[in-house]
């Protein structure tokens, strides 16, 4: 049995706060982190990316030009507090934004957090902050390869 190498891996936690209003919150356990929560009129977004000496990433990301990025890709929304220092025990800043939902044009907080979310992680792989699982361990290890002190 070959063993499995340890690699740190961002996780993604899904939280349904189902209230009245219908509430849904997404946050995206990353560092680099994007939460968004949405209602039925608009989808709510807050990027975080903590001070360089908590993240190894920070010094690839400006929370700014990310949230941008978000924003344009999903189109319609606007910045609502500009990038800012983080009230946060690890530093850094965020940028708070909102996307308005528009029925008459077909445009739902739903649908926008599927893009808004899928714009956020393309943006991170394209700037080398989110770890790809380059991990081959499906691969069988036959004979004179399995010397387990390679892996």
């Amino acid at each position: 049995m070959c063993p499995t190498p340890l690699t740190p891996t961002p996780t993604l936690t899904l939280t349904l706060t189902l209230t009245p209003t219908l509430t849904l919150t997404l946050t995206l356990t990353l560092t680099p982190t994007l939460t968004l929560t949405l209602t039925l009129t608009q989808l709510a977004l807050v990027a975080y990316v903590p001070d360089a000496a908590h993240n190894k990433s920070a010094s690839k990301i400006d929370v700014q030009v990310w949230m941008d990025h978000v924003l344009t890709t999903v189109g319609g929304g606007k910045v609502i507090t500009p990038k800012k220092a983080a009230a946060s025990p690890k530093g850094g800043h965020i940028v708070v934004a909102a996307i308005p939902g528009d029925a008459d044009k077909g445009k739902f907080p739903l649908k926008d957090k599927d893009s808004a979310m899928a714009a956020a992680f393309d943006y991170l792989r394209k700037h080398d902050a989110f770890p790809e699982d380059k991990d081959s361990s499906d691969e069988m290890v036959f004979g004179d390869d399995d010397n387990l002190d390679d892996y």
